[in-house]
């Protein structure tokens, strides 16, 4: 089992996902219902940037004149994101990137 197998099938792609105050988790935009990221071979692709925009997610509040506001939802490396120490403990726990034995372990069972 490779690490994208493991992050759709074992994990559902937590980590592709912000906790936004007052509004809980807010899953990224090309995640597929699957956990799959829509845009992986986009976004990996060689000379990509570590962090791009992918879209945008809806914030629960409205503007002064009553519309929803909106905010750009950024996807970063997940290598990225556990250096800068911004993984949840909970996802960490069961993510493949941080815990590489995680893979030995889905192989045999």
């Amino acid at each position: 089992m490779d690490r994208a197998e493991y992050c759709i099938k074992r994990c559902g792609g937590r980590c592709c996902s912000i906790i936004v105050p007052n509004l809980g988790p807010v899953r990224c935009p090309k995640q597929a219902e699957d956990g799959s990221c829509s845009i992986y071979h986009h976004r990996y692709r060689e000379g990509a940037p570590a962090v791009e925009k992918v879209g945008t997610y809806r914030t629960g509040q409205v503007s002064k004149r009553g519309l929803p506001i909106f905010r750009p939802f950024y996807c970063g490396r997940i290598e990225d994101v556990i250096a800068r120490g911004a993984l949840p403990e909970e996802i960490a726990a069961r993510c493949c990137y941080v815990h590489p034995e995680l893979l030995e372990d889905a192989e045999r069972n």
